[in-house]
């Protein structure tokens, strides 16, 4: 007959927890109960008190981590404090070979972090736009007897058009660029502002432009207007908007609301807003419904659940229908299309006529590639810096072993090393980037602020690509040195 035993996985974990010194004790003491308790009250019931004694034995005075936490933890901060006395030392003998090392670094990270900010910068824009993924914007690619050009204002026909003829467009509007600016009058005073529209409302909520005072309402009475809150503080001052009006030409129009500035990662620059009505007051039906008059910039919202590609492709077949019999008698063609508001910046480099604030997508990806390739060039000068030094360190390294040390304490040894170098190489570069941030956006043409680019978000990003670049530029030379044998060495 088989010898009863206690559970196995128990008995197991018996031995993974208790402590040495008390192991051969207690589990001599287990054995004798279970034994006792198997012939007194069978099987079953003698290992399901093991299990509970076991579980009860489960205290810091039996349990082998508590003890060995302590001394783990006690070692490991002489460890790291002996790490960071040794660098210490080894850097001011090598000082000329760790400020080389250094400035490597420090420019190569503060190269990376200038393009990241420009980069980073260009995708945002008109991110500030809500349901942005539903809004586009229409454009016509133009064939004039061979000459193919793309624009981006169309006839005033198509945003009725779309908005009738397709149920998967939610709505659609128009602007009309006002060309020269418009000088506004009070009293003798008198301010000069280029940057401004005719819109509809339509137009005004697709690009989210949001009042902060005044209602769109009343928007579509001509003689009226709506500031930007920075135009119409430089203008009116510090005062309410009711009851505020300003003279245009030898007309009045009447202040009806002021609306949030823009961000300036918006692909439009608007000061002020005149109504559509009051631009196409005084043109005939028949231009209203032009198929070529392109003075438009026409902008439509999906619904939800529509395909862009199909609905794209639906709304150019139809509106090729109804624009050739009146563009071809004019030698021209025009294919229409659609594109995502997301891409205005950046893909509407070629665009004939457009008055967005435009980027180049390629530029962006060069800047990123040159940010990888000097990401790579720099960590590289690192690496073959240390490891051109590594000999020179045999004697530390073998001593280490002599004493005691295992190898894989020598590898973290010099991983921390070079994390401690890049930390303050990256502390260096993030504080010269931070000083010359003005002078960076004088040149590029940007506004970034320093809170933004100190943000959370972006601090912890930046920490994690200096642990990153530790990895990555130490890990060679720290293998390299903690390999070297104490005999042959």
């Amino acid at each position: 007959m088989n010898k009863a035993n206690p559970p196995r996985l128990v008995e197991r974990f018996f031995h993974w927890f208790c402590h040495q010194s008390h192991l051969e004790g207690l589990e001599g003491d287990l054995y004798e109960q279970f034994d006792f308790d198997v012939q007194d009250k069978g099987l079953r019931k003698a290992r399901f008190r093991y299990i509970i004694t076991v579980l009860g034995l489960i205290r810091p005075s039996v349990v082998k981590s508590i003890s060995k936490t302590k001394i783990y933890n006690n070692t490991t901060m002489s460890i790291l404090s002996n790490y960071l006395k040794s660098f210490l030392r080894v850097s001011s003998k090598r000082a000329w070979f760790t400020l080389s090392n250094m400035l490597g670094m420090t420019i190569g990270i503060s190269s990376i972090l200038i393009i990241f900010m420009y980069v980073a910068d260009e995708l945002k824009y008109d991110t500030h736009i809500t349901d942005l993924d539903n809004k586009y914007r229409v454009y016509n690619i133009i064939d004039r007897e061979g000459a193919i050009s793309t624009h981006s204002s169309v006839p005033p026909v198509i945003a009725p058009f779309v908005k009738e003829n397709f149920a998967q467009v939610k709505q659609s509007g128009r602007l009309m660029f006002d060309y020269g600016g418009t000088t506004f009058k009070i009293g003798d005073n008198k301010f000069l502002e280029k940057e401004g529209f005719y819109a509809e409302i339509n137009a005004i909520d697709i690009l989210d432009i949001e009042l902060s005072a005044g209602d769109l309402a009343t928007f579509k009475e001509p003689y009226s207007v709506i500031f930007s809150e920075s135009i119409f503080t430089k203008i009116f001052g510090d005062v309410p908007f009711e009851n505020q009006s300003i003279g245009v030409g030898n007309s009045e129009f009447k202040v009806i609301g002021v609306f949030k500035d823009l961000p300036d990662q918006s692909h439009l620059e608007i000061d002020y807003l005149f109504p559509m009505e009051h631009a196409l007051r005084n043109v005939t039906e028949e231009r209203k419904n032009s198929w070529i008059w392109h003075q438009f910039y026409t902008y439509i919202e999906l619904e939800p659940e529509a395909d862009p590609v199909v609905t794209g492709d639906l709304i150019r077949e139809q509106i090729s229908e109804k624009s050739v019999p009146h563009t071809s008698t004019m030698g021209l063609t025009y294919t229409t299309h659609l594109q995502p508001v997301r891409d205005i910046h950046l893909y509407s480099s070629n665009f004939a006529d457009d008055i967005a604030v435009r980027g180049n997508h390629q530029s962006v990806l060069f800047l990123s590639v040159a940010a990888i390739i000097t990401l790579i060039i720099a960590s590289l000068n690192f690496i073959n810096l240390t490891t051109a030094q590594a000999l020179k360190r045999a004697k530390e390294v073998c001593i280490r072993k002599f004493v005691g040390a295992r190898t894989q304490q020598v590898l973290y040894q010099n991983i921390l090393e070079t994390f401690i170098i890049l930390l303050f190489t990256g502390l260096i570069s993030l504080g010269l980037v931070l000083l010359f941030l003005s002078f960076f956006n004088d040149f590029a043409d940007k506004s970034i602020e320093i809170t933004w680019l100190l943000s959370g978000t972006n601090l912890l990003f930046f920490a994690g690509f200096i642990v990153l670049l530790s990895l990555v530029s130490g890990l060679y030379p720290a293998i390299l040195i903690s390999r070297f044998d104490p005999i042959l060495a």
